[in-house]
């Protein structure tokens, strides 16, 4: 395999990905999950990844995918917090304030605004 094959299957993986979580946005499910988030005051994906808090019909996996899509459709509305170790974004979606935290790794947390 050479480097355009290899360079055009991961242009076709972002691009695929990019329309599922543009699809996923406000559809039913995803307003169903969002219905969910919004009965809480905080939600920490690492806390549901790790069984610390369970939350009848929302999972990890599926709290991050409302996470990336709310992010990926709302990237011009994105603000990112100041004066953090770690570079720290935020969006504010249906009473919901939308966290994302950049290190080591990516961690997504919700809160409710007031």
């Amino acid at each position: 395999m050479n480097y355009d094959e290899i360079a055009a299957r991961i242009v076709g993986k972002c691009l695929k990905e990019c329309k599922s979580l543009e699809e996923f946005f406000e559809s039913e499910e995803f307003n169903s999950l969002i219905r969910i988030i919004q009965e809480h005051e905080i939600i920490d994906q690492e806390k549901l990844r790790y069984d610390f808090e369970k939350i009848e019909g929302l999972t990890a996996e599926n709290f991050g995918k409302v996470l990336e899509s709310v992010f990926h459709n709302l990237s011009p509305e994105v603000s990112e917090e100041k004066k953090t170790n770690f570079p720290k974004y935020y969006v504010d979606y249906q009473g919901i304030r939308f966290h994302l935290m950049l290190g080591q790794g990516s961690a997504y947390w919700t809160t409710k605004i007031s």
